[in-house]
């Protein structure tokens, strides 16, 4: 924003979040372009203004919120959020699995289905499926009734949350960037670990469905993403116990 000149940012990912980032920068006095095909031009400046902007909500935490809803047959309200702020691609993945969504006047109300329907999907860009968002469908899909097929088409090395899943039960293949799982399966408790914040939510919610207690390592990856989700999990019922010396690494 203060270099001189006119910087350019080519393949850029043109997320939600990174539109309403620079909707905030150009608010505040910045110079900021995007162009067709992920391309983003920013026009250097001296200095920016102060300015007020409404963050939204991270669609990303809703989303798994509600995957969490749906693995465990609960029904939740996510206050001030809406079926808008989510891909239309999510939406109609997780409601094909039978979960139920409706825009109420406190916000977005989640309702689970007993019965988990199979589902066939692929990720992609922006409004696509989000390839963060799969890991936890997969551990949706493994109580699944029927095979359930996820394309992984935008980040290659998003499996790590696979051998975790098959440690609490799921039958879950690979076949170079596409998911086969075969559901549903019963899971019991299991010691895991993840490596990463999808992973290590893939594994959380699968903790939260597997009969018994479950110990889950990596913990501390959720803070690159998430906003108190064990305390808001907690919250909403469900029985976690973590370290907060684990959760703030």
């Amino acid at each position: 924003m203060t270099a001189d000149g006119t910087s350019t940012l080519t393949d850029a990912s043109i997320e939600p979040e990174v539109m309403h980032t620079i909707e905030f920068l150009n608010k505040a006095g910045g110079d900021i372009v995007v162009h067709e095909g992920g391309t983003i031009e920013v026009v250097g400046t001296d200095s920016l203004r102060s300015t007020g902007y409404e963050v939204p909500v991270d669609r990303l935490e809703a989303g798994t919120l509600a995957i969490a809803a749906a693995i465990t047959g609960g029904r939740i309200l996510l206050e001030n959020a809406r079926l808008s702020d989510f891909p239309h691609a999510f939406l109609k993945t997780l409601g094909a699995s039978g979960t139920k969504m409706w825009d109420s006047a406190d916000g977005l109300e989640i309702s689970a289905t007993a019965d988990i329907t199979a589902v066939v999907f692929a990720t992609g860009p922006h409004p696509g499926f989000p390839t963060d968002l799969q890991p936890q469908m997969t551990a949706l899909l493994t109580r699944a009734r029927g095979r359930s097929e996820v394309l992984e088409a935008v980040y290659p090395q998003r499996a790590t949350h696979v051998h975790g899943l098959r440690a609490f039960g799921a039958d879950v293949g690979e076949d170079g960037r596409r998911l086969i799982i075969n559901g549903p399966r019963k899971l019991t408790a299991a010691d895991v670990s993840g490596v990463d914040i999808r992973c290590v939510t893939a594994l959380l919610l699968a903790a939260l469905t597997a009969e018994g207690t479950s110990r889950i390592s990596g913990i501390y990856h959720l803070n690159r993403g998430y906003s108190s989700l064990l305390r808001k999990l907690t919250g909403l019922g469900a029985r976690v116990s973590y370290s907060e010396t684990e959760a703030e690494m």
